[in-house]
């Protein structure tokens, strides 16, 4: 299982775009199973674009949490750091986390841009096609809030660990 996650960390936007087209494609095929009323469309637009907003912020606010306890971390070898936040910050694995959560951000924008545009563009879509956007959104915020939220524990799980 950690190698499944470790690659799918190494490689996260490119793994979530995997997954996003064959939901969209599967129900594509299958659009009796988009079991949303056209009139609810709107408020789940709203309420996804709003939803990415708020979590690209949380990341950014967690992003911004970890690189400033970098900044107050000695920069040492590998061997003279003194706890597990030392190991993790003075180790290349540093800039992959980092790399998680400036990819989710991104991600994330990515999706509200998208999804505002097909607001703007609703007469040129068709609504399958509008929910189909809806829903790639959806799987995005999903995938992106639990990669982010479990290399957070990750890094937590660190902070008291010895480098033993």
């Amino acid at each position: 299982m950690n190698r499944i996650l470790d690659y799918y960390l190494e490689y996260p936007k490119f793994w979530d775009c995997v997954v996003i087209v064959l939901v969209a494609v599967l129900l594509h095929w299958k659009a009796s199973l988009l079991p949303l009323a056209v009139s609810d469309l709107s408020s789940l637009q709203n309420g996804l674009i709003g939803t990415a907003v708020s979590l690209a912020g949380f990341i950014i606010a967690a992003l911004t949490i970890i690189v400033t306890f970098r900044a107050n971390i000695a920069v040492k070898k590998m061997d003279d750091s003194a706890n597990g936040m030392e190991l993790l910050f003075n180790s290349r694995n540093y800039s992959k986390v980092v790399s998680v959560f400036k990819g989710a951000i991104i991600e994330l924008v990515i999706g509200f841009v998208v999804v505002y545009l097909s607001i703007l563009a609703e007469a040129a879509l068709t609504v399958r096609h509008s929910i189909l956007i809806a829903i790639a959104l959806l799987i995005g915020i999903t995938l992106s809030t639990l990669r982010c939220l479990f290399v957070l524990y990750g890094v937590l799980g660190v902070e008291g660990s010895s480098p033993d």
